[in-house]
């Protein structure tokens, strides 16, 4: 139900919708897993790459205009 209403959103938006998953937040778990990134550090790259993919998507809006 919830990706369907994602894609519902991502649809009406023409694609500006951008939805953050986490998996597990206990650290343990996380470093079972092979994640050694603390909560802050997570999040940095998570918005970096976020925002990379925003800048490529406007750049490609704007060049193929």
């Amino acid at each position: 139900m919830t990706a369907r209403m994602a894609a519902t959103l991502d649809r009406l938006s023409e694609g500006r919708v951008l939805i953050k998953l986490v998996a597990g937040g206990d650290p343990q778990e996380l470093h079972g897993d092979g994640v050694w990134l603390d909560h802050a550090e997570r999040s940095a790259r998570w918005r970096h790459r976020a925002v990379g993919a925003l800048t490529a998507s406007i750049d490609v809006a704007w060049l193929s205009r």
